[in-house]
C-alpha cells in the first residue's frame, strides 16, 4: 500500500508541476515515467528497507499475491535499458506520460471507468 500511496503521490505532484511550468512558459519540463511489469529487483525492495530483525509473516493470500507478482515482474519482456531508452525519448519530446506496455491502457481505462461511473453516479443526485 505504502508503495502505491506514493507512486499515485509523486505522478499528482508531477501533472501539477507540469501544468505550473507550462504556465511560466518555462524551459524545464516533466515527464512521468509509468512502467508496468520490468525485471529489477523491486520486489525485494520492502523488506530490504525493514528495520525489524525479523520478516513479517504474510498470510496465505498475501503470500499468493506475492508470489504472482514476483513472477510477472520476472517475466518482463522489457530490460530496464529498454525502458531507459523509452524514458529518455519521452524526455526529448516533452511528453508528459510515457508508458512502457500497451497492455496497462485497459487497467486505467477500468479505473478511470470506476471514477467517471461514481462521479455520474452522484452528480445525478446532486
Amino acid at each position: 500500500a505504502a508503495y502505491c500511496v506514493s507512486k499515485h503521490g509523486v505522478v499528482v505532484l508531477s501533472e501539477v508541476l507540469h501544468q505550473e511550468l507550462q504556465s511560466q512558459n518555462a524551459a524545464l519540463g516533466v515527464t512521468i515515467l509509468c512502467p508496468a511489469f520490468v525485471s529489477t529487483g523491486i520486489i525485494h525492495s520492502d523488506r530490504a528497507r525493514s528495520t525489524d530483525s525479523a520478516a513479517p509473516t504474510l498470510s496465505a493470500a498475501a503470500q499468493a499475491a506475492e508470489a504472482k507478482l514476483t513472477k510477472a515482474v520476472q517475466s518482463g519482456r522489457l530490460t530496464a535499458a529498454d525502458v531507459a531508452r523509452l524514458t529518455l525519448e519521452g524526455v526529448r519530446n516533452r511528453s508528459l506520460y510515457v508508458f512502457t506496455h500497451r497492455k496497462i491502457r485497459n487497467a486505467i481505462e477500468a479505473r478511470m471507468s470506476g471514477v467517471y461511473g461514481a462521479f455520474e453516479e452522484k452528480a445525478a443526485t446532486s
